[in-house]
């Protein structure tokens, strides 16, 4: 079972079963498969990366991300980082009407995993 803070690749036609790391995580309601959630991040203005998100069952804080490149000359190349997180409830923080006001510029200051950010600061624009 790899600690917070390891980071492994592997080829997905290798071992297959990549993700069967020992860990117990989140559950769909159907009880049997992982709660993940599935996003593509961009690069400029193009999809590039796929990534999951799956969280512990039994520390919530402790997340598994598995990343690989849309590229299909790459795809097959799996970067997986297990990591402990301090994760804050946008709906607890007290300045939560800061994210839906699109005028306002946000710069997130720590750890930004899965929609859920810690620390918020406005940005100044100067123009």
């Amino acid at each position: 079972m790899p600690k917070s803070g390891t980071i492994v690749l592997f080829d997905r036609k290798m071992p297959r079963n990549f993700r069967k790391d020992g860990y117990n995580w989140k559950k769909k309601k159907d009880g049997k498969d992982i709660k993940e959630a599935h996003e593509h991040l961009k690069v400029g203005d193009k999809d590039r990366i796929h990534v999951y998100y799956a969280h512990g069952e039994d520390n919530s804080t402790f997340v598994r991300r598995c990343y690989w490149l849309l590229d299909k000359s790459l795809e097959q190349i799996v970067l997986v980082h297990y990591r402990e997180t301090k994760e804050v409830s946008l709906a607890t923080h007290s300045n939560s009407s800061l994210l839906t006001d699109q005028s306002t510029p946000l710069l997130v200051t720590e750890e930004f995993d899965s929609g859920i950010a810690n620390t918020y600061s406005e940005v100044n624009r100067t123009r």
